[in-house]
C-alpha cells in the first residue's frame, strides 16, 4: 500500500528524508524510520519531469547512459511512503543488488515461437500435417506400420501382458466379485528351469508389481494435489520410462534443456503451402529445410522434455564412430541428432516425450512436430554424406497428459511431414492400463535397440 504525504505532514518527515538524500549512493534508497521504510526516489536530471513520475513505482527496467549523480533533496516535492510489507521494495532491492549500479537493467528480449497451433505448421518451409489415424496401412510408412501393428496388439487386442503373480492384487484393485479375464494374463513359467531361476524370476516380477502399484500411488497423489508438470514427469513419468528400459541399451534422458541448432530449425514461409513458387530444391545443401524466399527461423522457447536414447559413449564402437563423425564438424553439427546438448551428442534419439500435467494436446503436439521436424533435417543432412542409405521416413513421438500416454508418428513424405496421432498405449490410473503400458514402452525400447540402431551402423559402417 502507498501514500502520498501532502503539505500537512510533510514537515514531520522532513530532516529524516533530508538524511535519505543525503546518504543515498544509487537511485533508490531505503531508510527504516518508525514502522516505515521512506522510499527516496532520485530527482531525474531532467529538469521538466512530471512531478507525477514520483508518485508512482516503476517496476519496467530501462537502459540509461547519463552518469549517476549525487542526488539533491527538493522539499517540495511529495514524500512517498511504503509500508515494510510492500512487495515493491523487495523486487527494486534485489533489482539494485542485481545490477550493482542501482541502473536498471537492459529489458531482455524473449524468445518466442511464430508456431503455437497446429495449423501454423501448415505455413512452414516443410509443412507438417496433423492427421487423426483413420487408414494405418495408407498412412504408416512400412516400418512404422509393423511398429504400429505389435502396438495395437496389446492395446486394442488385449494380448496377455499380466503376469499371473499380480492377479490378486488386480483382483483386489476391481473388487473381489469381479471377475478378471482370463486373456489379460501370461502363461505361468512351466519350463524346467530350476528352482534357483524360477525364485529369482518371481521375486523380479513382484518387485515389478510393488513399483507399479507406488506409481499408481503417487500418481493419484499428483492429480488429487495438482501436481505440477515438474513433479509428474520425475515421480511418475520418468520412473515408468526407466522400468521400461531396464536391463536394455536404451536409455532416458531428461532434454528439458536441450535446444535445437540454428542449422536444423525449421523456417515459416511468407505464404501457405502451395501458393509459393520457391522450391525445396533451391535449399541449402546443409539446411535442406531452409527457403530462400524469406521466411524466419521457428524458435521454440520450450523443447520436448524426455528422450529414449541408444546408450552410446565414446567407448563403445558406435559411439566411437559418432565422435570421430563429428570430431571436425561445425559448432551446430557436433551431434548425431539436432541438439548440441552433451547429454544426446553421441546418443542417437529414437522416441521423443512431451509431458503435460494438464491436458494441452494441441500445444504439446506442436511440440513433438517441431522438434521431430528438426530430426528429419539433421538425418538428411547425415544421409547427404552417405547417399547410399534411404532417410527414415517414420519416427514415433509419445506425448503424456496426466495419466494418459499416447502414442504417434511422424512420417516424412519428401514435400512435407504428417503427424499421424490417436494411438493410446495405456495410462496410469489403474495396474492393467500400467502393465499395458509398459509392454508398449518395452516393444519401443526393442525396436531402438534393433531397427533403429542398424540405420546408424550402416550409417557409420559399424559392423
Amino acid at each position: 500500500m502507498v501514500w502520498i504525504v501532502g503539505d500537512h505532514v510533510r514537515k514531520l518527515y522532513i530532516e529524516r528524508v533530508k538524511l535519505a538524500f543525503l546518504v543515498a549512493l544509487s537511485p533508490f534508497s531505503t531508510i527504516r524510520t518508525e514502522g516505515w521504510f521512506v522510499l527516496a526516489l532520485r530527482r531525474r536530471l531532467d529538469a521538466d519531469e512530471d512531478d507525477a513520475h514520483f508518485a508512482e513505482v516503476d517496476q519496467t527496467p530501462r537502459p540509461t547512459t547519463r552518469p549517476i549523480t549525487q542526488p539533491t533533496f527538493d522539499p517540495n516535492r511529495p514524500v512517498v511512503l511504503v509500508g515494510a510489507s510492500h512487495s515493491h521494495l523487495q523486487s527494486l532491492g534485489s533489482r539494485t543488488h542485481s545490477t550493482g549500479s542501482g541502473l536498471s537493467p537492459t529489458r531482455k528480449k524473449r524468445s518466442t515461437s511464430p508456431v503455437k497451433r497446429t495449423q501454423d505448421l501448415l505455413a512452414m518451409s516443410k509443412p507438417i500435417k496433423m492427421q487423426s489415424v483413420s487408414n494405418r496401412e495408407e498412412q504408416l510408412p512400412a516400418e512404422m506400420l509393423e511398429l504400429c501393428s505389435r502396438v495395437e496388439d496389446i492395446t486394442l487386442l488385449e494380448s496377455p501382458v499380466v503376469p499371473p503373480e499380480a492377479r490378486a492384487a488386480l483382483q483386489q484393485e476391481i473388487g473381489k466379485n469381479r471377475r478378471l479375464p482370463p486373456h489379460w494374463f501370461l502363461e505361468e513359467d512351466t519350463t524346467t528351469a530350476s528352482e534357483e531361476r524360477r525364485m529369482a524370476a518371481a521375486a523380479a516380477v513382484y518387485a515389478e508389481l510393488a513399483s507399479l502399484q507406488k506409481l499408481k500411488r503417487v500418481a493419484k497423489q499428483c492429480e488429487e494435489e495438482a501436481g505440477s508438470e515438474s513433479d509428474w514427469t520425475t515421480c511418475v513419468y520418468s520412473n515408468m520410462l526407466e522400468l521400461a528400459t531396464a536391463g536394455s541399451k536404451v536409455q532416458l534422458v531428461d532434454i528439458t534443456t536441450a535446444r535445437v541448432a540454428p542449422e536444423w530449425q525449421s523456417t515459416i514461409t511468407s505464404t501457405l503451402p502451395g501458393s509459393s513458387s520457391a522450391s525445396s530444391a533451391s535449399s541449402a545443401s546443409r539446411r535442406p529445410y531452409v527457403t530462400d524466399d524469406g521466411g524466419a527461423a521457428v524458435v521454440v522457447t520450450k523443447m520436448v522434455d524426455l528422450a529414449l536414447v541408444l546408450d552410446e559413449d565414446e567407448h563403445t564402437p558406435l559411439g566411437s564412430a559418432i565422435q570421430d563423425a563429428i570430431g571436425s564438424a561445425p559448432a551446430g553439427e557436433k551431434s548425431i541428432n539436432q541438439s548440441t546438448y552433451g547429454r544426446i551428442a553421441l546418443r542417437p534419439l529414437g522416441v521423443a516425450i512431451e509431458t503435460n500435467a494438464r491436458s494441452d494436446v494441441e500445444g504439446g503436439r506442436v511440440q513433438l512436430a517441431l522438434w521431430t521436424a528438426a530430426w528429419f533435417a539433421r538425418m538428411q543432412a547425415w544421409v547427404a554424406r552417405k547417399p547410399t542409405e534411404g532417410m527414415p521416413l517414420g519416427l514415433p513421438v509419445i506425448l503424456v497428459c496426466g495419466h494418459s500416454w499416447e502414442l504417434s508418428f511422424v512420417c516424412d513424405r519428401g514435400e512435407k511431414l504428417d503427424f499421424i496421432h490417436g494411438f493410446p498405449i495405456g495410462g496410469t490410473k489403474n495396474l492393467v492400463g500400467m502393465y499395458r503400458l509398459l509392454a508398449v514402452l518395452r516393444v519401443l525400447v526393442e525396436w531402438m535397440d534393433t531397427k533403429f540402431r542398424s540405420f546408424f551402423n550402416k550409417l557409420l559402417d559399424i559392423v
